[in-house]
């Protein structure tokens, strides 16, 4: 390597640490999770090596640092969001609940409200069927099959928070 180079590579060192706890603060409090916000971070500096040339002191850089750490996190969200946001059809998600009830069958039903856990219960660990949880809980099946799709998008919800 050249001298330059290594000049360069230890400038641009000493600016990450220099700089690292605005990047990771901006991103954090963008994304709201650890993670992302990592993802975010790295981006920013490989994104900062490659504009290093064109940036002149320590305030112009932070300036863009903050700037592109604030737009890097924006683009990240929306990404996230657009990879992340699958329709599910209710007949798909009935057999992975199948498996979660068999291994941890009180572990996610207890984060739910009363009225879906108790017929996510009777349906899924007590064998019943529609009409017959209708009957047990005196309400209508057309009201059992609501509880039970709201029930799974709500426990859904509290899966996919769970893996994060």
């Amino acid at each position: 390597m050249k001298s330059k180079d290594i000049e360069r590579q230890a400038q641009i060192e000493k600016d990450i640490v220099k700089f690292s706890t605005i990047v990771y603060t901006i991103a954090y409090n963008n994304t709201d999770c650890k993670a992302d916000a990592e993802d975010v971070f790295q981006e920013v500096f490989i994104k900062y090596c490659k504009y290093f040339n064109r940036l002149n002191d320590d305030e112009h850089k932070e300036k863009w640092l903050k700037k592109t750490t604030k737009h890097t996190s924006i683009n990240f969200n929306k990404n996230k969001k657009k990879n992340h946001c699958l329709e599910l059809d209710e007949n798909i998600l009935i057999e992975p609940l199948d498996d979660i009830y068999k291994e941890k069958p009180t572990q996610f039903l207890d984060y739910l409200r009363d009225t879906y856990k108790v017929v996510l219960k009777l349906y899924y660990c007590n064998n019943l069927r529609v009409k017959e949880i209708g009957k047990k809980l005196n309400i209508t099946e057309s009201a059992v099959k609501t509880r039970l799709k709201r029930g799974r998008n709500e426990l859904k919800e509290i899966i996919n928070k769970a893996e994060y």
